[in-house]
């Protein structure tokens, strides 16, 4: 029972996020191109974020939740544990 009523709290809470522009983390899709991103890039984004409270960039992501742009957001946000991020949706045309 208690599975149950977590799950269903899960749903709504993912539901609201999803609303308001964001994503459970874990369903973002990476594909398998990226790669780490420099010690540099990644501390110089973190410096940011830790200055200003917010992302220098947006985590962009296509209607299947594949990452298309923003990894070292995405990667920092997995560095310090957010379970929810506000992300950029956008449709792509079919070639």
């Amino acid at each position: 029972m208690k599975q149950k009523f977590k799950k269903i709290l899960k749903t709504i809470l993912d539901f609201i996020i999803r609303l308001f522009g964001g994503i459970d983390i874990d369903k973002i899709i990476i594909p398998e191109y990226y790669k780490r991103p420099s010690p540099e890039k990644l501390a110089s984004k973190k410096t940011f974020y830790i200055m200003n409270g917010y992302f220098q960039d947006n985590i962009i992501i296509d209607e299947n939740n594949n990452l298309i742009d923003g990894f070292t957001t995405y990667f920092i946000t997995k560095v310090y544990e957010f379970k929810y991020i506000n992300v950029t949706r956008v449709k792509l045309k079919n070639k």
